[in-house]
């Protein structure tokens, strides 16, 4: 026998069933760039703010910011989406865009006046700019710097956006960052600078273009260890000849914690041609 709380339970459960479909669908639709779809699916009320159960809480215009697919974005912002929208993680839809590299979707957020906040940090204290230049992504980062992202924020753990795109090696990224106001000495936590970092990594062309704007050549970090030293352990000799053979004033008498030159760890990991090159200096 229907009763009427047997008619309303009946109508909440199937209404919340059909709820959780229909965002089950749009977070699909907004994963495959269907932009089509995703407008049905919106006329037909799913909900544009609706996170779904796995990855991390993203809501539809995460997946699609994430995937870089620019029409379905356009999509869910004209339909209210929420653009500041966190994951579980702190990430916005602004990061996920910006982590991918995806330029289209970064200038919608940011050009439509749909109100992103460019220096948002997540749980860890990254930013978009900071995704941006992991990866490599010149064109997100001028687009980006352009809207006044924080160059010189730094993470928790004191890493900024040079640290990171001088450890990937993306010269373009340094230039851009470092012509707008980027700190070429600023050290994490640990002590460790963009040039350290870019040093520890072997990449030359980063090392040379930190050096022309005033990085610290002897700067040490907390365990003692400069470029010359972790460059010299690691067996990149571009970098050691960078540091070395262009007056750049590089310390060899300077020793790590340990005691250790960089003449003496490259002896004991067995880089032969540096060390010849550091005594030869």
């Amino acid at each position: 026998m229907l009763t009427a709380k047997n008619i309303l339970l009946t109508l909440f459960l199937f209404g919340s069933a059909a709820n959780v479909l229909g965002t089950s669908r749009l977070i699909a639709a907004a994963i495959e760039g269907n932009a089509a779809l995703v407008e049905t699916l919106l006329e037909q009320g799913a909900d544009v703010n609706a996170a779904g159960a796995g990855a991390g809480g993203r809501t539809a215009l995460m997946e699609a910011a994430s995937g870089g697919h620019t029409a379905v974005v356009q999509a869910l912002l004209e339909q209210g989406a929420d653009v500041n929208a966190a994951d579980a993680n702190g990430n916005t839809v602004l990061m996920h865009a910006a982590c991918g590299g995806h330029s289209a979707v970064v200038e919608a957020l940011l050009n439509l006046n749909r109100g992103a906040d460019v220096n948002h940090a997540n749980a860890r204290g990254w930013t978009a700019l900071m995704e941006a230049a992991y990866g490599g992504h010149s064109a997100v980062v001028e687009a980006l710097l352009d809207r006044g992202a924080n160059v010189n924020h730094a993470s928790a753990g004191g890493v900024t956006a040079l640290m990171e795109a001088a450890y990937g090696g993306h010269s373009a990224v340094v230039e851009a960052l470092l012509d707008r106001g980027a700190n070429v000495n600023h050290a994490s936590a640990g002590g460790y600078t963009a040039l350290i970092a870019a040093a520890y990594r072997g990449h030359s062309a980063v090392v040379e273009a930190l050096l022309d704007r005033g990085a610290n050549v002897n700067h040490a970090s907390a365990g003692g260890y400069t470029a010359l030293i972790v460059a010299a352990y690691r067996g990149h000799s571009a970098v050691v000849e960078a540091l070395v053979n262009f007056n750049r004033g590089a310390d060899f008498s300077v020793a790590n914690q340990a005691g250790y030159t960089a003449l003496m760890v490259a002896e004991e990991a067995g880089h032969d041609e540096i060390a010849e090159l550091l005594r030869s200096r």
